[in-house]
């Protein structure tokens, strides 16, 4: 029997945060797999640093924001703000750190200010959004993966310094080479950014196959449809700030962003919540997003528990290898650990990448 749509509630009944959080762990650790989102709610979890002790009681190990898209601050050990997002705008259905090649598994969200209307947390499965997507768009995206283009100009959006938290050009180009980015200095001194990942992961821990990407997100067809013409008519669309693309380069056509969009819709659920709840999910099993809302939003995000994700191939392609051993496919890890222990860890692998790969050697490639 499939399980009913958004996260499981636990009331917690106060308490100290970290105290709490040690003694639910093994609950919230059976939960997340199967769920994907649990909403914790009656904490005194008040500030940046009632979250960070709450992680820390989880046994969770903080992940670092290494690409950003929107403006963020770090307001406690390990913990951020949410990305600047206009109020009136919604946020559609993404990852944290969707497009790295280490992402949290797990996240943490917590309520400090509620909107005074609106601004409700937005939800979805992506086991279930994988199986609602058309099967001949989910099997292209499983063979070529997705990729994400980044224009950097002065004055445009975030600078390149703050995305990647780098000082300088040589900063920028030893990032890039440790993140498998390919990063190109335009004639006009403006940075393009080109990343290719899978668009389709196995989950560590339950071996199951997730829509895990952020195609729909950064997609030209994403932006306001008179922004996008001012954005295209004065760079083109290989050097607007953002687009995305399949794997081998052809293009996202509108249409078939709105199909990945309906496999969305089909599966969202809404979270309103108030000043305190705390939110956990596990980001490769759940995208979020939120509502437009007024009045004032704040929201403190721990991301924890890095995984390393696959740089795919194209068959017939020379890719690079990712410089860390692949995970086996079922690999026989704890949801998480204690620090000092071994933690969910270790590369996340595409479903059929060994067979892929043992195709490619008997070609020769």
């Amino acid at each position: 029997m499939a399980e009913p749509a958004g996260p499981v509630r636990l009331e917690a009944g106060g308490g100290a945060p970290a105290e709490w959080a040690a003694a639910h762990a093994g609950e919230l650790a059976g939960l997340l797999p199967r769920r994907g989102a649990v909403l914790v709610t009656g904490l005194p979890v008040r500030a940046a640093a009632d979250l960070a002790a709450l992680r820390g009681g989880l046994g969770l190990v903080p992940a670092p924001v290494r690409e950003r898209f929107a403006p963020r601050r770090e307001l406690a050990d390990g913990v951020w703000s949410a990305p600047e997002w206009a109020a009136d705008r919604e946020q559609c259905l993404h990852h944290e750190q969707g497009g790295a090649v280490e992402v949290p598994r797990v996240l943490l969200l917590a309520c400090l200010a509620p909107a005074a209307a609106g601004g409700a947390l937005l939800l979805g499965d992506t086991r279930a959004a994988l199986r609602a997507l058309p099967a001949d768009l989910a099997d292209r995206f499983r063979a070529e993966g997705w990729r994400l283009d980044r224009t950097f100009r002065p004055y445009l959006g975030l600078p390149w310094t703050e995305a990647f938290g780098v000082a300088d050009r040589d900063g920028m180009q030893r990032h890039a080479a440790e993140h498998d980015l390919d990063a190109e200095w335009l004639p006009d001194g403006a940075l393009h950014v080109r990343q290719r990942r899978a668009a389709v992961v196995r989950h560590p821990g339950t071996g199951e196959d997730c829509w895990f990407n952020d195609v729909a997100f950064f997609s030209q067809w994403s932006v306001d449809a008179e922004e996008r013409g001012v954005l295209l008519a004065a760079f083109g669309p290989d050097g607007i700030p953002y687009n995305t693309s399949f794997g081998s380069g052809g293009p996202l056509g509108e249409p078939d962003w709105r199909r990945v969009l309906d496999a969305y819709d089909a599966v969202m659920s809404r979270v309103e919540w108030r000043a305190g709840d705390v939110l956990v999910l596990d980001n490769l099993l759940t995208a979020h997003g939120r509502e437009p809302f007024t009045g004032e939003w704040k929201t403190a995000v721990a991301p924890a528990e890095p995984v390393g994700l696959p740089v795919p191939r194209l068959r017939g392609a020379g890719a690079r290898p990712r410089r860390t051993a692949p995970a086996p496919s079922q690999p026989q890890l704890r949801p998480w650990s204690s620090r000092g222990e071994r933690r969910l860890g270790g590369d996340v692998v595409p479903p059929g990448v060994d067979e892929r790969d043992r195709r490619d050697q008997r070609r020769g490639e």
